[in-house]
């Protein structure tokens, strides 16, 4: 008799063996409708209600999320909604827990470079250019606590909003069976 939560116990038990990176699958974005329909729930910093020049490091701890770098500031006229992050050279964003998929809405043109323990896991293709609005996104099913976000081409990153999560409790099975059978790369 076929019993579910018998090999979903397994396969989590032997991902949960195998380091995040070797078995990580990586999907990048660059639709957001898609993106939106691959992950599900997920939450949203958009930088509003912030006075201009505000600096921000752990004005989001209630979620999880410091902003490490020191220097990200808070700037106004965003196309989108008027309110933005300005990373200066790189924005570094640690979370408290594991997250599995990861987006941004920005200007210009964006790399991410992800890392679980200190440890690099990923880095994406380099997304944008010039102009925008843009968007960029990936889900792995390796884990990832920290995101450094560069502009790949003039070397100053922007942001309108980021998001991230992690699926559901029972969508963890699925995450580490996918993860078990398949290692490869797309973009959309």
């Amino acid at each position: 008799m076929f019993k579910p939560s018998i090999y979903c116990s397994i396969a989590t038990a032997i991902a949960a063996l195998v380091p995040s990176a070797a078995v990580a699958e990586v999907t990048e974005y660059e639709d957001k409708a898609a993106w939106e329909a691959s992950v599900g729930d997920y939450t949203t910093l958009d930088f509003t209600g912030f006075e201009w020049g505000t600096i921000i490091t752990d004005q989001y701890a209630d979620l999880g999320v410091l902003f490490t770098d020191g220097d990200d500031k808070i700037v106004h006229g965003d196309p989108i909604d008027d309110w933005a992050l300005d990373g200066k050279e790189s924005v570094t964003i640690r979370f408290d827990q594991p997250q599995l998929w990861f987006a941004v809405d920005y200007p210009g043109a964006m790399q991410m470079s992800f890392y679980r323990d200190n440890e690099w896991v990923y880095t994406s293709s380099e997304f944008g250019g010039s102009g925008g609005p843009y968007f960029a996104g990936i889900t792995m099913t390796g884990e990832f606590d920290e995101v450094a976000l560069h502009d790949w081409l003039a070397g100053s990153v922007y942001l309108h909003n980021v998001y991230f999560g992690v699926p559901a409790p029972g969508a963890w099975c699925l995450m580490a069976l996918a993860g078990l059978s398949s290692r490869r790369r797309r973009r959309h």
